[in-house]
């Protein structure tokens, strides 16, 4: 019989079945087995989740742990828990089987502390080391996909340098693809195994995935709740709590945020990713809070990290040898499964052992299995598998950034020309007086409810908004060619128009294109929809105005019977319009290629004042014959921006096509919404149907309207008083609520650091936030950072 520790005679050596080696080398060690009779005296009272045994007579053998070729063996036995090697892992777990540790590394306090996951590795990942420094993300993955299916590659690159730091993690679809990756890549002279599962990771996978509370740190001193509750806005915020020292009350520079939902929650971090606020110590770190098993875990990585896991055999403490950290442990069977150990739960890896095959005299794997008192740190899910682990992280939405990096700022200079809602000569939000009025008339009158509104929506609404647009005269309308549905504001009327057109567009190939820029939302809702989205020229950026001739060349370069994005009026974002002479150009080209024309009209009478005048396109376009979509929203020209009031109208051939395309419309909006929402509808219906109400409402968009055109006349003013460098004029020449200034994201930023003015990186300008007491702060801060001054 050999000795304890002593490597066994090949001769009488017993391999394990393959299907169990494979994941066994993916947990860190490599089992070799012999078969001999033993007896010894186990001592007594032994520590740790293991129990000890009585002197007997037991089936043993040893594992060959680590290296290549291995240089440790760890002894194992039934029975009991034998002293006198640094190396004994082995234990008894119930009759009949028998439990194996791998021997892992030696740590002590923080040297290279991986905490309870030492041993653990992704069986599907493969790390691999020596890459050139010009490796990529692309290369790495040209060099994997010989040996199987990638799911993601990364090659670790320094932020310094820009350069590989020479290696790099592939992912595969397969273990037995890993497998391959592994052997193939050492042969070839890298240095490749598993990668290991991090703590990290393994955090990762034990988070909350219900929960609704953010944490976030390297908050400003002077940030309290409310202001924290503020600077969430509009997510709805439970309850807001800064972290303080339960001694002196100090702000600790973190807190907590319990969001009214794990969709806000999730919108906030990425709101907030990133962001330096002012006074901060760095940029906001927010994440969801930690669940109590991420506690847990973290207090246990701790309690690793600065001692250590004392070991089960009293061998290890007798000998002064460092602390064992504890893993999952490996369970056999020379009979059969026989039933669970009492202390031991099922690990998440457990699901990757193969059924086994037993043979007369052999070890089989039953599965991989967590000591009980550890059993938290297992994924939550049952079978370690997270449904939605694949779930990118979304683009963050540069507007909401924006909005919380300007509410944070307290400067008396701030000036926030980022929002696109009107505000008044004081910098405040203006509701519509003709609103004010509806909305009495609607509280005052008692056969108003709050009753579901049709499929189709609330008809005082669709019906005015289909004159609106279209005109009374209209010959489409007349024809009985329109049909006009309520939509949740202009963004439910582009999806529900971008669905329908995925499923019935001709042909099937169509692509969408959207003007160079548009509107952020745009591109989202159509690929969202299932299209692909393509682009045409719109801005050129050399002169701040309108390329129509990149335009029309780009419409006729496409392919026939595309859809194309129109904005009716008040380009969003750069406030550019094409004249009424080049809408005709525009009109040709479209019906030359047999394309189809999608208008978004979110400004209409906003724009120029005049209802007529900024629904001239929609309008030309019906009159030549087009069949079309347009999507209307009354937030911007009636204020009601939170009340989500539109319509979506769909113009056919002939009146025959229209109750089989109005049927389609509804069906999809039924899918969706159900039914559209009643109080603004209603509002709007009131002051839409309602001659007298119509003409103050015509007023008040008048008043609006002018105030812009007076704020972009003493911009330019102001801009070309202090001289500041390059032509202005497109102030002026440009239409609507924004202005696309033609700053730098460089000189954006700087506005925003030195001056507390705060637009979109692009250098759109919302020209309603400017206002007669912050112009010449506004002029002046542009003039500087254009010149590359400071005042």
């Amino acid at each position: 019989m050999p000795s304890v520790g002593s490597e066994p005679s090949s001769s009488n050596t017993v391999q394990v079945p393959t299907e169990a080696v494979s994941h066994q080398q993916n947990m860190g060690y490599y089992p070799v087995y012999q078969e001999y009779s033993y007896s010894y005296s186990p001592p007594l009272g032994s520590p740790g989740p293991f129990p000890g045994g009585a002197a007997q007579t037991a089936l043993g053998g040893f594992a060959v742990v680590g290296g290549s070729p291995p240089t440790q063996y760890a002894y194992f036995a039934m029975g009991g828990s034998p002293a006198g090697s640094p190396q004994l892992v082995g234990s008894p777990v119930g009759a009949g089987h028998f439990a194996v540790m791998p021997t892992l590394p030696m740590h002590t306090g923080r040297e290279e502390a991986r905490g309870l996951d030492a041993s653990m590795v992704d069986s599907r990942n493969v790390y691999i080391r020596n890459l050139d420094e010009t490796c990529t993300d692309e290369k790495l993955k040209e060099m994997a996909e010989p040996w199987g299916e990638i799911e993601s590659s990364k090659s670790i690159i320094d932020n310094n340098t820009g350069k590989c730091k020479g290696y790099g993690f592939v992912k595969y679809r397969t273990e037995e693809q890993a497998a391959r990756a592994i052997e193939a890549f050492n042969a070839q002279g890298y240095t490749s195994t598993l990668a290991r599962d991090s703590f990290k990771a393994k955090l990762k996978r034990l988070q909350d995935r219900t929960s609704t509370n953010v944490y976030i740190s390297n908050l400003p001193a002077d940030i309290d709740e409310d202001r924290l509750i503020e600077l969430l806005q509009p997510h709805k915020v439970v309850s807001a709590r800064i972290l303080r020292d339960s001694r002196t009350g100090a702000h600790k520079g973190a807190g907590f945020a319990r969001m009214g939902s794990r969709e806000s929650a999730l919108q906030v971090i990425d709101m907030l990713k990133g962001l330096k606020l002012p006074n901060a110590p760095g940029p906001l770190i927010p994440r969801i809070a930690d669940s109590e098993s991420q506690k847990m875990l973290k207090k246990q990585q701790a309690h690793v990290e600065m001692a250590g896991m004392q070991n089960t055999c009293d061998a290890f403490r007798s000998n002064n040898t460092s602390p064992l950290m504890w893993s999952p442990v490996l369970v056999y069977s020379p009979t059969g499964s026989p039933p669970l150990p009492p202390h031991l739960v099922p690990h998440e890896d457990a699901r990757r052992i193969p059924s086994p095959t037993y043979a007369p005299g052999r070890m089989s794997p039953q599965g991989i299995y967590m000591p009980a008192p550890y059993a938290g740190y297992a994924s939550p899910h049952p079978m370690g598998f997270a449904y939605f682990e694949s779930v990118p992280q979304a683009p963050a939405d540069g507007i909401l950034k924006l909005s919380v990096l300007s509410k944070a700022d307290t400067s008396s200079q701030k000036v926030d020309l980022g929002v696109g809602a009107y505000r008044d000569d004081k910098g405040k939000p203006w509701v519509l007086p003709v609103v004010r009025k509806a909305e009495a008339r609607l509280h005052q009158d008692p056969a108003s409810n709050h009753e579901y509104l049709g499929v189709g929506g609330h008809p005082a609404l669709t019906g005015g908004a289909q004159t609106l647009i279209f005109g009374a005269d209209s010959a489409a309308v007349q024809q009985s060619r329109v049909y006009t549905m309520q939509t949740i504001s202009g963004t439910g009327a582009n999806m529900v128009g971008a669905v329908f057109l995925r499923q019935f567009k001709q042909p099937q190939s169509a692509s969408v294109y959207i003007s160079k820029p548009t509107w952020g939302n745009h591109r989202s809702i159509f690929e969202t929809a299932g299209h692909e989205v393509r682009e045409y020229r719109y801005c050129d950026y050399s002169t701040l105005t309108l390329d129509i001739a990149g335009m029309l060349e780009d419409l006729r370069a496409a392919p026939r019977g595309q859809i194309i994005v129109l904005h009716a009026c008040a380009h969003n974002p750069t406030g550019i319009d094409p004249t009424k002479e080049q809408w005709e150009q525009i009109a040709d080209v479209m019906a030359e290629q047999g394309h189809f024309p999608f208008f978004d009209c979110a400004y209409q009478g906003f724009a120029t004042g005049s209802v007529d005048d900024d629904a001239f396109a929609i309008r030309l376009f019906a009159s030549r014959g087009f069949e079309m979509l347009v999507a209307e929203s009354f937030a911007k020209n009636m204020g009601l921006y939170g009340e989500r009031t539109g319509c979506l109208h769909a113009v056919v051939k002939r009146p025959e096509l229209l109750p089989r395309v109005s049927s389609q419309l509804n069906r999809l909006s039924r899918a969706t919404i159900s039914t559209a929402s009643a109080y603004g509808a209603k509002v709007a219906g009131i002051v839409l149907q309602d001659p007298e109400l119509y003409q103050e409402w015509l007023e008040n968009m008048q008043t609006m309207s002018s105030r812009i055109m007076e704020m972009r006349k003493l911009l330019r003013a102001r801009l070309e008083e202090l001289r500041t460098p390059g032509d202005w004029s497109h102030v002026t020449s440009q239409i609507g609520m924004f202005s696309f200034t033609g700053l730098t994201t460089e000189q954006v930023q700087k506005l925003r650091a030195q001056y507390h003015l705060y637009m979109t990186d692009d250098g759109r300008i919302s020209v309603a936030g400017l206002n007669t007491a912050n112009i010449d702060h506004v002029a002046m801060a542009i003039d500087a950072v254009v010149r590359n001054a400071k005042f």
